[in-house]
């Protein structure tokens, strides 16, 4: 019991030290031979505790139980340091992911509000002057039309302009 509770720390540790320290600084840097030396150099300083670990606490305070020679501690170390290990990736791998995607659709969407507000500032003269040319030719012919017109134009023009 002892000895899983142990080898459940030293993988938390292992988990977090590739987690927060080996892939930011490594890893999604692109130094992927640092990352490997790292890695393994994490791998075996951690084998090692486990096997002083084991080695002192079977010997010294459970004299009475069969003892395993050193490799067999080094081999029980592998499969929880390898899932400890690929989990801590996989899921910062994954975290980096989602925040590249969150990140280039606010980027798009700013873009696309930038240029709906260019699109919006610009005002064609031509189309201007034309709908100005037609307000005065209602206004020569004294039409009803005339004020309602006068009317839509100021309500584009407020439209354009907020």
């Amino acid at each position: 019991m002892i000895f899983g509770w142990s080898m459940m720390f030293l993988m938390a540790g292992y988990f977090y030290f590739n987690y927060l320290f080996l892939i930011p600084r490594f890893l999604l840097q692109k130094k992927l031979t640092n990352y490997v030396i790292f890695m393994i150099t994490g791998f075996l300083i951690i084998s090692s505790l486990n096997i002083i670990y084991s080695v002192i606490v079977h010997a010294y305070f459970i004299p009475n139980i069969h003892h395993h020679g050193p490799l067999h501690y080094a081999f029980m170390t592998i499969y929880p340091a390898i899932l400890a290990f690929g989990l801590s990736t996989s899921i910062r791998i994954t975290d980096e992911w989602f925040k590249n995607e969150r990140q280039k659709k606010e980027m798009e969407n700013e873009k696309l509000t930038s240029e709906l507000a260019f699109l919006k500032s610009q005002v064609n003269p031509h189309f201007l002057f034309n709908i100005l040319n037609n307000i005065c030719s209602l206004a020569r012919k004294k039409s009803d039309d005339t004020e309602n017109a006068i009317i839509k134009l100021s309500q584009l023009m407020r439209y354009m302009m907020f």
